[in-house]
């Protein structure tokens, strides 16, 4: 299965939150999210969730770009500052290291002014038949 097949990407958890797949190549990717009030908190900004959630998507379809199936063992986010004046929030994934049955990971998530909004480590366990 194309993982990142716009009839497979843009399906469940991808479209409740409005995330769309910008680019994506061996190794990196970059997806997008366009800020609504439903992203954000009671105080009107951007829910930590949500931004977990973008840079999650943004490092598995960097890793399934490849043909692999992943699932998320270990996560850190570190947020830089609150997104709330931004129409859209952009996260680009980099692979740091591929190893045959575990890869990290590091993503940014930016605003639309360039603002670095948190950045996250991400490491995933690799399965299916492109994993060894």
């Amino acid at each position: 299965m194309d993982w990142t097949a716009p009839e497979v990407f843009n399906t469940g958890f991808n479209r409740l939150l409005g995330i769309e797949l910008v680019e994506c190549r061996k190794g990196a990717a970059t997806v997008r999210m366009r800020v609504t009030d439903a992203c954000k908190n009671p105080a009107g900004i951007v829910h930590g969730g949500a931004l977990f959630s973008l840079a999650d998507t943004a490092g598995a379809n960097a890793a399934v770009c490849c043909g692999t199936q992943v699932v998320t063992v270990e996560s850190a986010i570190k947020y830089l500052r609150p997104a709330g004046d931004t129409q859209y929030l952009t996260a680009k994934a980099r692979e740091v290291k591929r190893g045959r049955q575990i890869s990290f990971y590091e993503v940014c998530i930016d605003a639309d002014d360039g603002r670095e909004i948190a950045r996250v480590s991400l490491t995933y366990c690799l399965s299916g038949p492109h994993a060894q």
